[in-house]
C-alpha cells in the first residue's frame, strides 16, 4: 500500500512539472513567438530595465542574493542558472527579449 502510494506521488510531482512546463511555454506563444522556432531560454542583464539593474546591483550588495539567476553546484562545478528566462535564442540564431519575463519550472527528480 505505501508503495502504490509513494507512486502516485511521484506521478503527481512529474504531472505538475510537466504542467508548470506547458505554462511556460503558452506564456511564450501569448507573446507571438512561435514555439516550434525556439531553440532555447536565457537571461541577460542587458535586457532588464534600469530600474530592474538597480534593484538587482541593490540585492547582491546588501543580501548576496539574486532573484534572477540562482548558483549551484554540480561534480564541484559552481553553475549559474536563470530563475527567470527574459530572452529566446531562435533556431536562426536571433534572441528575442521577453516581456513580460517568464520564470523557469521548478527542478523535477525522478526517483
Amino acid at each position: 500500500m505505501i508503495t502504490k502510494i509513494e507512486s502516485i506521488k511521484s506521478k503527481m510531482a512529474e504531472q505538475l512539472y510537466l504542467l508548470d512546463v506547458l505554462r511556460m511555454w503558452k506564456e511564450v506563444q501569448d507573446q507571438g513567438i512561435d514555439p516550434e522556432e525556439v531553440k532555447s531560454f536565457g537571461f541577460s542583464p542587458q535586457l532588464l530595465t534600469p530600474r530592474q539593474r538597480a534593484d538587482r546591483t541593490r540585492e547582491l550588495n546588501w543580501q548576496r542574493r539574486d532573484k534572477y539567476v540562482e548558483t549551484r553546484t554540480e561534480n564541484g562545478r559552481q553553475l549559474l542558472c536563470p530563475k527567470i528566462y527574459n530572452m529566446v535564442i531562435m533556431r536562426d540564431g536571433r534572441q528575442l527579449p521577453l516581456n513580460p519575463m517568464v520564470s523557469r519550472p521548478a527542478d523535477f527528480e525522478q526517483k
